[in-house]
């Protein structure tokens, strides 16, 4: 069912990441929900999240469905990207699913 953009942050074994877990089978974690809401490409989205959010350890894998890895090093850097990102969700109504 179509939603709202609304990510979450936790930790895993690398750092923390942030996604939308709500309907994993439609992609709601999938990476370019973000920047294609922000309509940014993908250089000026990874210069944003090195340089406002800390984000750290980018792996870009086109072999698995052009997938981008990246995790912040500190809960407060995911916890500043989620608020960010879910503000910027509600206020530009991006809807997925």
């Amino acid at each position: 069912m179509p939603h709202i953009l609304k990510v979450s942050n936790w930790e895993t074994a690398s750092g923390f990441v942030v996604a939308d877990t709500n309907d994993l089978g439609h992609d709601s974690a999938a990476w370019w929900h973000i920047p294609r809401m922000l309509n940014m490409g993908l250089v000026e989205y990874i210069k944003m999240l090195k340089d406002e959010y800390q984000a750290v350890d980018f792996k870009y894998i086109p072999a698995s469905n052009h997938l981008l890895l990246f995790f912040f090093p500190t809960q407060a850097a995911a916890h500043k990207f989620e608020l960010f990102v879910n503000r910027e969700a509600r206020k530009r109504k991006y809807f997925i699913g």
